[in-house]
């Protein structure tokens, strides 16, 4: 609903990432019943918004698992918990990028490093799914058929699911100069932070 709502936070930014952690949570919480598991542990550090947004979701479906924060606890920073995983065997993607990113289906977003300072301009490197418009020459028309209720089906007369719907407009649009966010957020836990966002489908 927040996706077909067009909704934004503060009015500026994607939901991408923040729509994702309600559902990772109750993904855990499945995994956990199957385990017969008392905890849950997650690796948020005292930063982010994610540390709220897991730990909200979990009070509320799972009220009865303890949450751990051993990051939090620790004081552990991201390479720290690289560092940590590999030590104790926790398997994890190969990291490729000197940046924080997050994506999913519905956006991308990235920090970290250089980006942290809001005078310096985000590195063409940090991009994957977008170019910057100056490089587009030429215009983009595309036809989106909706459904009632609003999710889109077919885009230029070719019906598809929604995933490969959405999987294609991030493509398509986002060579084509449209997508890329770069602001200064308001953090939950009353931090700000830049954080860049590329969500090309249109939103």
């Amino acid at each position: 609903m927040a996706i077909m709502a067009n909704a934004l936070y503060e009015d500026r930014y994607p939901l991408g990432t923040a729509l994702a952690r309600p559902l990772i949570a109750e993904k855990v919480i499945e995994v956990a019943r199957k385990e017969g598991c008392d905890a849950i542990a997650h690796g948020s550090t005292s930063k982010g918004n994610d540390q709220v947004r897991f730990n909200e979701a979990l009070m509320a479906l799972a009220p009865d698992l303890m949450i751990i924060e051993p990051a939090k606890i620790w004081g552990m920073n991201r390479a720290e918990e690289v560092e940590y995983a590999k030590k104790h065997g926790i398997p994890i993607p190969s990291v490729h990028s000197r940046f924080s990113i997050d994506d999913n289906l519905w956006s991308r977003s990235i920090e970290g490093r250089e980006i942290d300072d809001p005078g310096v301009e985000v590195p063409e490197d940090a991009f994957k799914w977008t170019v910057p418009p100056e490089k587009v020459n030429e215009p983009l028309m595309l036809e989106i058929e909706f459904r009632e209720g609003g999710l889109p089906v077919a885009i230029n007369g070719e019906k598809m699911d929604l995933v490969s719907l959405i999987s294609l407009l991030n493509k398509v649009v986002g060579l084509h100069g449209f997508g890329r966010v770069d602001h200064i957020e308001n953090r939950i836990v009353g931090f700000k932070s830049r954080e860049v966002y590329e969500a090309p489908q249109p939103r």
